[in-house]
């Protein structure tokens, strides 16, 4: 991993950190359909790791 690609984590990761929950509230609805969608996708991803590395194995 580069330098730049630390770097880029470590940036992204302190915004996440530094959010506040009343900005959480301020998305409302899209934000609440974003993260929703956000999650269902992280899941299917990972499912889909599982299933690829137990077929390959």
């Amino acid at each position: 991993m580069d330098l730049r690609d630390e770097l880029l984590i470590v940036f992204f990761t302190a915004l996440g950190l530094s959010t506040t929950f009343e900005t959480i509230l301020k998305g409302g609805k899209l934000f609440a359909i974003f993260a929703v969608a956000a999650e269902v996708f992280i899941i299917i991803q990972n499912v889909a790791g599982g299933l690829v590395a137990y077929i390959t194995a």
